[in-house]
C-alpha cells in the first residue's frame, strides 16, 4: 500500500507541474510584449514580443542602409530583413521553437 501512496504523490506532482507549465506556456504566447526597454534611458527600441516589435527611431549600425525605424513592425517584415540577425538571435528563435516542438 505504502508504494502506490508514493505513485499517487508522484503523479499528481507531476500533474499540477504540468498543467502550471501549460498555463505559463499559453500565457506566453498570449502576451504582447516579452522584452521591453527601460523607461529611464532613451532607446530607440521600444518592446519586442512573439509577433511584433516596436520601435521610436532605431537606428542600428550594422543596418547598411542606415534606415531610421518608427512605429510597430511584423516580426518578419520584409522591410525588417536587414536587421533580423541583430532583433532576433539565435538564441530567441530557439525559445519560439523548443515549446512549439514540445507541443506536437
Amino acid at each position: 500500500m505504502q508504494l502506490w501512496q508514493g505513485k499517487r504523490y508522484v503523479l499528481l506532482t507531476a500533474l499540477i507541474l504540468d498543467i502550471f507549465s501549460f498555463v505559463c506556456l499559453v500565457f506566453a504566447f498570449c502576451t504582447p510584449y516579452w522584452y521591453i526597454s527601460w523607461p529611464r534611458v532613451y532607446s530607440g527600441f521600444r518592446n519586442i514580443g512573439l509577433w511584433e516589435v516596436c520601435f521610436a527611431g532605431m537606428l542600428l549600425e550594422r543596418d547598411p542602409r542606415q534606415q531610421s525605424y518608427h512605429g510597430c513592425w511584423w516580426i518578419l517584415a520584409p522591410e525588417l530583413y536587414n536587421i533580423r540577425q541583430w532583433m532576433m538571435p539565435r538564441t530567441y528563435c530557439q525559445s519560439l521553437l523548443l515549446p512549439d516542438s514540445a507541443i506536437c
